[in-house]
């Protein structure tokens, strides 16, 4: 084949070609092939007229290849994009269902809880050398506010009550790692304790650790105090967990919390003074002794309610002041 390429056979063919078109092209112009019958000028340019059409209706099946491969690639991306979104869809209203069963898990807590004697405040100064965000309050001893009282905003846990003066008091953040919050979740019961630490500090995260190995708590998980040992009162909620790893030792694990309220620039608070359950234990030691004390005033009172003379009286029949000596 190569042979015949190179021949002056297919270089005279070519040639004998060449001339045929440049006869054909140049009698079309002045007019010659008007007079030949059709038939002769339709067997001549058949093959160009042929190889043309093919030439055609290649490069047009080409283009629209081309053409319906790029609409294909749109529409395959836009379907893609679809379907991210929809299980982005999927795991939001996963995460709002198990929210919402949180939530009303919390508000049932909510209202089983006995009455909080709260005193509104106002945050009237911050520490700006605090890397746990402590502020100063403008309620103090004056208002029935005592050191170790909690703190609350309307949505959750702020902190404790450090020092009082007459008219003001500093409250120390839940951030801060000298408080130590009994907690649980409310979707699985897990319990533990939220300390501050100064590496979660920063980002307004805290801590909840001392969690059991075999716990089932997870992400999305909302926490709220437990009441143990009385400092704070039960189900005010802290915050959600945002991942949950087990510790260097293996024997338990640690959660990071997002607390609900940002202490960072809240501006108004409420301090509790008092609730059912305060002190703990030693709470329930002094109601028992209250309970048995009322048996025993009741017993040695007469039928009519009046005190008998075995009252707690002076010599006078006068109640001692308080603080005074009988």
């Amino acid at each position: 084949m190569k042979e015949f390429f190179n021949s002056r056979r297919f270089k005279l063919l070519i040639v004998i070609l060449f001339l045929l078109l440049g006869f054909i092209v140049g009698a079309a112009r002045i007019g010659w092939l008007d007079n030949l019958p059709s038939q002769i000028v339709g067997v001549v340019t058949a093959p160009i007229r042929k190889l043309s059409t093919t030439i055609t209706n290649s490069a047009t099946s080409f283009l629209e290849r081309f053409t319906k491969s790029e609409a294909y690639f749109l529409e395959n991306e836009e379907l893609k994009e679809e379907n991210r979104l929809l299980r982005e869809q999927l795991i939001e209203y996963e995460n709002f269902k198990r929210e919402n069963e949180q939530l009303r898990d919390l508000v049932g807590i909510q209202e089983q809880e006995d009455e909080q004697e709260l005193v509104p405040a106002r945050v009237i100064n911050r520490d700006p050398t605090d890397m746990f965000y402590s502020f100063t309050i403008d309620q103090g001893s004056l208002n029935g506010i005592s050191v170790g009282d909690p703190v609350r905003a309307t949505n959750g846990l702020v902190g404790i009550v450090a020092s009082v003066n007459y008219l003001d008091a500093k409250v120390i953040t839940l951030l801060n790692p000298s408080i130590d919050v009994g907690a649980y979740a409310i979707s699985s019961l897990d319990g533990g304790f939220v300390k501050g630490e100064l590496e979660l500090a920063e980002g307004g995260l805290t801590r909840m650790f001392s969690i059991s190995i075999s716990a089932t708590i997870g992400t999305g998980d909302i926490i709220i105090t437990s009441g143990v040992g009385g400092v704070y009162p039960k189900g005010i909620p802290i915050g959600t967990i945002l991942e949950v790893n087990r510790e260097t030792a293996g024997t338990s694990m640690y959660a990071i919390v997002e607390p609900v309220v940002d202490v960072t620039t809240i501006k108004e608070v409420f301090v509790i003074t008092a609730f059912r359950g305060q002190g703990g234990i030693e709470e329930e030691v002094r109601e028992s002794q209250e309970v048995d004390a009322d048996g025993s005033n009741d017993a040695s009172n007469g039928s009519d309610g009046t005190q008998g003379e075995s009252g707690d009286t002076g010599a006078d029949g006068d109640v001692p002041e308080q603080g005074s000596t009988p």
